[in-house]
């Protein structure tokens, strides 16, 4: 699990959930290089990456080079929809950018991207 949010808060973590224990483990403070603090991402497993996509934040957080935050009206604060996408690498426990497409499209907490590697 990816960021989240509450009341005004939004996160940058990651976590774990061990399933036979029931068991959270925190894999990455944020740190340089990954995803700003927000919720409502979207989260794909692909080989040994997690990739986050997408998601809400604020606009005074650090957003990944060439990506887009688009402000979201319905909030009185100046939270908006971001296009970054995030990769995790499971075994070095480390996180890896790669360039957003410049044409993302938000419907109802999800965009759609292409992933240029």
């Amino acid at each position: 699990m990816f960021g989240g949010g509450y009341d005004k808060s939004l996160y940058a973590s990651l976590h774990q959930l061990e399933t036979e224990s029931m068991t959270w483990t925190h894999l990455s403070p944020q740190q340089d290089g990954g995803p700003m603090r927000k919720q409502g991402c979207q989260m794909l497993h692909n080989n040994n990456s997690l990739i986050v996509i997408g998601g809400h934040g604020l606009p005074f957080d650090v957003l990944q080079p060439g990506s887009q935050l688009t402000k979201d009206t319905k909030f009185r604060d100046r939270r908006g929809w971001t296009n970054e996408i995030h990769m995790y690498n499971l075994s070095q426990g480390m996180w890896s950018t790669t360039k957003p497409y410049n044409k993302s499209i938000k419907k109802n907490f999800f965009w759609l991207s292409i992933i240029e590697q």
